[in-house]
């Protein structure tokens, strides 16, 4: 499949994030360059700043993202602020990507989260902004409580793998299947309260959360740390069953 965004850009993401990739299939066309722009760009600093290696490092690099989308397009100096800005002007003036990136900036001292309550309004405030920025780019309208479920249900599901990394602070007996398998459940809960009309894009998100969840569900033995996949045939076969739904 080839996607209208340069060869770098659309590798990144697919490799980075193969379900926002695959979420594309049958974006419209005229979306779909700004949505692999700004979901690399998405992608790239969730590598930053959720799998940093070295904490004080990635606070270094994630301030230098700040200054890089606070400059004018035509001063950008990464590849991937570029492509975007050449994807979509508009979005150096929309404030979504910025609100994102501090979200991830405030994460680097929230965690371990004292509860779950506190690590799913955390996937909300991250990926809101996102949710919404895709909405306004295939030109949309959600309802606001349905994107602070999108959020969460979304983002949780991608970060029940790093409950094995210090994400939550644990109980006295530790982090055990009850704790994720009530996680599971709530980020599943949230998908289910998003049931207004969807764009094709954030629908296709949805059926890879649950599938994913599906998954995690059926793997009670799996230790924490283990990030589950689907594998890309799948994910095509789920964005292409949905097709003129």
């Amino acid at each position: 499949m080839r996607l209208s965004a340069p060869a770098p850009i659309t590798d990144a993401l697919r490799a980075r994030r193969p379900d926002l990739w695959y979420s594309l299939l049958y974006a419209p066309p005229d979306a779909r360059t700004a949505l692999i722009a700004v979901y690399a760009l998405c992608a790239e600093l969730l590598r930053i700043a959720r799998y940093p290696g070295i904490t004080e490092i990635a606070a270094v690099r994630l301030a230098w993202w700040g200054e890089e989308l606070a400059q004018p397009p035509d001063r950008a100096q990464h590849p991937l602020t570029r492509a975007l800005y050449e994807a979509a002007p508009w979005l150096a003036a929309d404030p979504a990507l910025r609100r994102f990136l501090e979200a991830l900036r405030k994460e680097q001292n929230a965690t371990p989260y004292a509860t779950p309550a506190d690590l799913a309004a955390a996937c909300c405030t991250a990926w809101q902004p996102v949710v919404a920025l895709t909405a306004r780019i295939l030109g949309v309208g959600i309802d606001a409580a349905f994107l602070d479920d999108l959020a969460i249900g979304l983002d949780l599901t991608q970060r029940l793998p790093d409950l094995g990394r210090g994400l939550l602070r644990p109980e006295p007996a530790g982090l055990d299947d009850r704790v994720t398998g009530a996680l599971a459940a709530q980020a599943a809960w949230h998908l289910a309260q998003a049931t207004g009309p969807l764009p094709r894009v954030l629908a296709t998100q949805v059926r890879f959360a649950r599938a994913l969840l599906t998954e995690w569900r059926r793997s009670p033995a799996r230790p924490l740390g283990t990030r589950i996949t689907l594998t890309p045939m799948r994910m095509i076969w789920i964005a292409t069953f949905m097709r003129g739904s």
